[in-house]
């Protein structure tokens, strides 16, 4: 289902959402890069060099969570379901970190997401 998604509203990386619903997830994704408007072209690692203190936090507009891979979880480890609220991204059960997390990374990752 194509929503016409194409932009971040937010993302900080570094963001700790609570050290005890940040410590029960692996961390599954790191070292992203988008160099194209499509996730296909993006790389990144499945192996990480970071810690949770890395963690990324994102916000997309116009948004259905929940697509198989990315998802977004509130303080409360339940699925944001509305667009425009941020919150702890995940990726296959566990968390994304990556120093070097950007604008199109975000939108990249958002544009995947609906």
């Amino acid at each position: 289902e194509n929503l016409d998604f194409d932009k971040s509203n937010s993302f900080s990386s570094g963001y700790m959402l609570d050290n005890e619903i940040q410590d029960a997830f692996s961390i599954k994704l790191d070292d992203i890069v988008c160099e194209t408007n499509n996730w296909e072209d993006c790389t990144y690692s499945t192996e990480h060099n970071c810690g949770h203190s890395e963690d990324v936090k994102l916000s997309c507009r116009n948004v259905e969570w929940g697509k198989e891979g990315f998802v977004l979880i509130n303080e409360n480890e339940s699925v944001v379901t509305e667009s425009n609220v941020e919150g702890l991204l995940l990726w296959n059960g566990g968390t994304v970190c990556d120093d070097s997390f950007d604008e199109n990374i975000a939108d990249n990752i958002c544009r995947e997401l609906g």
